[in-house]
């Protein structure tokens, strides 16, 4: 099924990918790791420890990680990642 065909948008298809079935569930992913694999998938980078302790805390205190996934493309970073891999040849 093509979501991008269908009109559905870019991110509501990442949160989907990153959250439903087509990655590992909460369970079998830990905290640490999710950030980290956020921050190579959307933002094509790793977390600097200051960053990743940030999320973490935000975890900890009842950040959802569909939430976080929806910061991370909100994020001005994404935002300039995507909009400079478009832009390319």
């Amino acid at each position: 099924q093509n979501h991008l065909v269908e009109g559905q948008p870019r991110e509501d298809l990442i949160v989907r990918m990153l959250i439903e079935s087509e990655f590992p569930s909460r369970e079998e992913l830990a905290s640490s790791r999710f950030v980290r694999d956020l921050y190579r998938i959307l933002l094509g980078r790793e977390c600097s420890p200051p960053e990743l302790q940030a999320w973490l805390n935000e975890l900890d205190v009842g950040l959802g990680r569909q939430e976080m996934v929806c910061r991370f493309l909100q994020s001005p970073e994404f935002r300039d990642r995507v909009s400079a891999q478009s832009q390319s040849p």
